[in-house]
Order: C-alpha cells, then sequence, then structure tokens
C-alpha cells in the first residue's frame, strides 16, 4: 500500500462499522471533528455531554474511559491494523485528522489527509501514537475525573495482539514512551471443543459494570480466571 486512500479501503472489510474518508475536516461538511480542535479543547464538551447523558448516565469517570477508549479506537486501530500489514502508516498529524462523533457516544468515521505512507517500526509509531494521544487525554483529563494512566492502560488494551502475533513489540514500545502507561494486558488460554482460545484480560477495566446491567466484561481484570473461562465457553459455543 502506498497512500492513504488505498490503506483506507483496506481496512472496511475490518472494521466495516467506521466511515474511512480520504480528506480533510474543512471539506467534510457538517459532523466531522478535527482531531486538533479536540486537542484544544472546547470541542471535547460537546462529547463529554453526549457520553453523560447517554451510555455514561451521569457517571463523570465512566464518560472518561468511553471517551478516551472509543477515540483511542478510532484514531489507533486503524492506523496500527494498516502498520502490521505492511509495517507503514499515515501520517499521525492532529491536523491531519478528523473524526465523526455517533449520536451514541462513540465515533464512527475517520477521515486521513491524502498523502502517502511512511515507514516505522514499532518504535516510530509507538511514539507517533504518544504525540497524537496525550494531548487527546489531557483535554479530556481536564474535564473529568480519571487519570491518564487508566486511559494508557485502554490502549494498550486496545493494540495487544493475540498469541502468536504478539511477538511485534508494539506493546512494550508504548510503555516504553507513554510515561502514564502502568498496567498491561495478559491472554488467558481456554481450552474448548474448537481447541485453545487466547482470551483477552485487560490490565485496565473499562467502569461499564458502575452503569451497566451486565456485571463484569468478560475480559475485565476485576473477573476471576475461572468465570472468564466458562463465559469464554460459552460464547464460543462449546465446552472443553
Amino acid at each position: 500500500m502506498e497512500d492513504v486512500g488505498e490503506a483506507l479501503a483496506a481496512l472496511v472489510a475490518d472494521q466495516p462499522w467506521v466511515a474511512f474518508v480520504a480528506g480533510r475536516a474543512p471539506d467534510l461538511g457538517p459532523g466531522w471533528l478535527g482531531v486538533a480542535d479536540l486537542i484544544a479543547g472546547p470541542a471535547v464538551d460537546p462529547c463529554v455531554a453526549r457520553l453523560l447523558d447517554g451510555r455514561a448516565r451521569g457517571a463523570r469517570d465512566v464518560a472518561a474511559t468511553h471517551l478516551a477508549g472509543w477515540l483511542a479506537g478510532v484514531l489507533a486501530l486503524p492506523a496500527v491494523a494498516t502498520w502490521r500489514r505492511a509495517g507503514t502508516v499515515w501520517a499521525l498529524d492532529p491536523a491531519g485528522l478528523a473524526v465523526r462523533p455517533h449520536a451514541g457516544g462513540w465515533f464512527d468515521g475517520l477521515a486521513v489527509a491524502p498523502g502517502p505512507l511512511v515507514a516505522r517500526d514499532a518504535a516510530g509509531l509507538a511514539r507517533d501514537l504518544v504525540a497524537l494521544l496525550d494531548p487527546l487525554f489531557a483535554a479530556i483529563r481536564a474535564r473529568l475525573p480519571y487519570g491518564t494512566a487508566g486511559m494508557w492502560g485502554q490502549v494498550a488494551d486496545l493494540l495487544a495482539a493475540p498469541p502468536p502475533d504478539d511477538g511485534d513489540g508494539l506493546v512494550e514500545a508504548l510503555a516504553a514512551r507513554a510515561t502514564r502507561l502502568r498496567a498491561r494486558p495478559r491472554w488467558q488460554p481456554v481450552a474448548w471443543a474448537g481447541g485453545v482460545h487466547p482470551a483477552l484480560v485487560r490490565g485496565t477495566c473499562c467502569l461499564a459494570h458502575k452503569v451497566g446491567d451486565e456485571g463484569y466484561c468478560t475480559s475485565c481484570p476485576h473477573r476471576s480466571d475461572a468465570s472468564r473461562a466458562a463465559r469464554t465457553r460459552d460464547l464460543l459455543g462449546g465446552g472443553a
């Protein structure tokens, strides 16, 4: 893949819930937020209000975890997926990135300024991600009672690759550069009828259990390994 348009087109099959657009925020019409505007601060406020009125049910710490996680998901996951395919990625410059908020509080669109892709090793990509996300997390932290260590923990959880594909060193490279990253995810092998499944154990809780009716997520660090294994087998559709 040589340019942004080709790279974004390759992501559609894996992430069909996201609209990928090669373009700049001023040219995209209403409904798009430039990432540079989010970093500046005031553009974050309606995103916070949307979450507090909806998914977070007024819980400000839950709004923080979801906003940070969803922003990291729409900005970092596509970039990392592209990098894992070919070792190249678009410029992670806030001025060339925009996101589209959904009424539910998450983000269902990513726009990237047209241009060539650049080669990065794990350390280089980690450096670019930290430069992009650190100021975004600071803008969220200035408004909501949740620390940036938890936000970076969510990034590590999002970007962890399951075995045997976990040897690219990206999470380790992030930990070396994101000074607030503390907790790390792990993988729990779960035996089921189809073999052995690597179940994610997040290092950081998203706090969704505080406002939901289903308790801890399957991957929540507060869930025991035994209960995670049982739930994972149920989800996969077969016992050991």
